[in-house]
């Protein structure tokens, strides 16, 4: 699965939750027929967590956390169970660590409208001369913009774009030298070498 927001797109793989704060608009993307769960918390709350927008690594608990929540009526009669539940939810969730899933869409609306049509065929090789030459812009122009709006250069961009297009491949049982060939690399070691700089496991180890 992933998810869109105005800052840009996350993957979120099983075993994974997304946290997005009170009002953030979102569209969710189903590659798979899946079972999700929504959990809603008031701003107030959501004020007061340590948390960015992001993918988090989930626990055991805090997933059985999730699937308890879930079950309860919105305008059910509030007990002491259900109090605790919540308060135990919002203390374990502060504590999950935060997953390097985020590629940054920029804000101008034509730069987004090219990396959307790169998250659909990230193998595309086309650099920054074309892409920016389609804007009638020069690529230093380009690359000026989309680095103020992304914090990264649009080769980062790309390369984070295909090793995240890789995660889902690798979590299907897909060989490494598939996921990397499918994903726009070369070589199966470089790969290799770019995915272990990224997520600090190597694909052969990744796992969520």
């Amino acid at each position: 699965m992933a998810v869109e927001a105005g800052s840009g797109r996350w993957i979120v793989p099983p075993t994974t939750a997304v946290w997005l704060r009170p009002g953030v608009e979102h569209q969710l993307v189903m590659q798979s027929n899946i079972c999700v769960y929504g959990i809603f918390v008031d701003e107030f709350t959501a004020a007061r967590l340590p948390l960015r927008d992001g993918v988090l690594q989930v626990s055991p608990l805090l997933r059985e956390l999730i699937a308890q929540l879930a079950t309860l009526a919105p305008e059910g009669e509030e007990t002491k169970r259900h109090a605790l539940l919540r308060a135990l939810f919002l203390e374990e969730l502060s504590l999950q660590p935060q997953l390097a899933l985020h590629l940054p869409w920029p804000m101008e609306a034509r730069m987004a409208a090219i990396c959307r049509q790169l998250v659909i065929t990230p193998a595309d090789d086309r650099g920054i001369e074309i892409w920016a030459d389609s804007l009638s812009i020069s690529a230093k122009t380009f690359q000026r913009h989309f680095t103020q709006q992304t914090g990264i250069t649009f080769g980062q961009w790309k390369q984070r774009l295909r090793l995240l297009s890789s995660i889902p491949l690798l979590l299907a049982g897909h060989s490494i030298i598939h996921a990397a060939f499918e994903s726009g690399y070369e070589s199966h070691s470089a790969y290799s070498v770019a995915f272990k700089k990224l997520f600090g496991v190597s694909p052969s180890r990744f796992t969520l």
